[in-house]
């Protein structure tokens, strides 16, 4: 199986991040990665990708098609712009364009595209409430409910050891918030409120500092530290923490994965009750959601002086990021027939056409078909025999339930299968 990637990994920012994620773990599943580099040269990353066996492309964009195999491949794009300046000349090419939009909202270019050449094959959403925001849009495109798929994005939690920074009592209790300089994902309250935890040693310690940001926020006060964007690594900047307290100040989160990270260090979190972090974070479980910033200051001061809840709360966080990220779970997901699977459909359609979203869970599988998730264990057995119907319902009875879109009595008027036994149904 071959998968190209038009963009690389970068060290900053989720879509960057989720990339080198995702391709590590396509690796591991043993597939063929090829990467074009849109339209630079990170010789830094380049190495990191041909130790993995991952396949690096340099191309001027006017060379695209001369990009060997791309022809008729898989493309996946991780919120890279870049893709809607040649998503017409992939058309042309016969590829399968799977768009993974990080954001809560569509891009111009993006819109554009896709009423001057259709959308895109496949749509990844990475929270319920991206979806529910862009599939009413979408359909406006041309988009059907099939083509979208809520997959949380790849982690390797190797990369983030769990290391609960130590507290004792009465000491430097360090608030940490980490995030690309964008204006919108700074709150201009970020100093009142870390002002206003009543903890007497609190201490902040930001990366992502800009003359921009400062111009927003003010000039920091004597207990914080601010490090210019990707000053030291991630993972030093999180063993240096207590606990994350993430105020945005305009964008919507969508799936932000500095919490994932914060989480799988053993930070517990502090953020808005809004957007996607309802989806990320249990309130008093693995974190805190908060109203108002009242909320966010008191929360973030019962860490400081609640050792025995911090610590359980940082193991539950770690644990559920482990859950997330577990490559053997089976999840239920939705299986929607869009036609009739005919003996004609050969092995070599099923793998060509499936888009194989190998996300925390490495059990998807997308066919020109039928959509559905696999159980780990049967990826081969789709691709070799998804052919007739025998073999699609040989899949559907192993999936446990559906997502609620599709119900099993509408799916078996349509497909009764013969003596099947109720309780396999589940």
């Amino acid at each position: 199986m071959s998968l190209f990637i038009l963009g690389y990994p970068g060290s900053m920012g989720g879509a960057n991040t989720e990339c080198w994620h995702t391709v590590k773990l396509w690796r591991q599943a043993g597939w063929e990665v090829h990467l074009i580099l849109t339209w630079g040269r990170d010789d830094r990353w380049h190495r990191r990708l041909d130790a993995i066996g991952a396949v690096t492309h340099h191309v001027p964009a006017a060379d695209l098609e001369k990009v060997p195999g791309l022809a008729g491949s898989i493309v996946v794009a991780m919120c890279n712009g870049n893709l809607w300046g040649v998503y017409g000349r992939l058309r042309k090419l016969g590829c399968c364009v799977v768009w993974v939009n990080c954001m809560t909202f569509m891009f111009p270019d993006e819109r554009l595209a896709a009423q001057q050449h259709g959308p895109a094959d496949a749509y990844v959403f990475q929270s319920q409430l991206q979806r529910s925001m862009f599939e009413p849009e979408l359909a406006k495109l041309g988009y059907r409910p099939g083509q979208g798929f809520l997959i949380r994005g790849a982690f390797d939690t190797t990369e983030f050891p769990f290391n609960p920074r130590r507290h004792p009592p009465n000491t430097e209790f360090v608030v940490g918030r980490l995030d690309r300089p964008d204006l919108d994902k700074w709150s201009s309250n970020t100093w009142p409120i870390y002002a206003a935890i009543p903890y007497a040693h609190r201490n902040a310690l930001v990366m992502g500092w800009t003359q921009r940001l400062e111009k927003k926020l003010g000039k920091p006060p004597t207990w914080a530290t601010c490090l210019k964007p990707q000053e030291i690594p991630t993972q030093e900047f999180l063993s240096r923490c207590h606990a994350m307290l993430c105020i945005n100040g305009g964008a919507r989160e969508n799936w932000p994965r500095v919490g994932l990270e914060a989480m799988a260090a053993g930070l517990p979190l502090v953020v808005q009750n809004q957007w996607g972090w309802r989806e990320m974070v249990r309130h008093g479980v693995t974190g805190f959601l908060c109203d108002h910033d009242q909320e966010l200051a008191y929360y973030t001061a019962h860490l400081a002086y609640d050792k025995r809840k911090r610590l359980v709360m940082a193991e539950a966080a770690r644990a559920h990021v482990e859950r997330l990220a577990d490559a053997r779970i089976g999840v239920p997901y939705r299986v929607h027939m869009q036609t009739t699977c005919a003996a004609s459909f050969s092995r070599s359609a099923a793998r060509n056409q499936a888009i194989l979203a190998l996300t925390p869970h490495c059990d998807q599988i997308i066919c020109l078909d039928v959509d559905c998730l696999v159980p780990p264990g049967l990826i081969d057995f789709a691709a070799q025999n998804i052919r007739d119907e025998q073999a699609v319902w040989a899949l559907v009875r192993r999936i446990p339930a559906f997502d609620g879109q599709y119900r099993w009595d509408e799916w078996r008027q349509i497909r009764p299968w013969p003596g099947e036994p109720e309780h396999l149904w589940g």
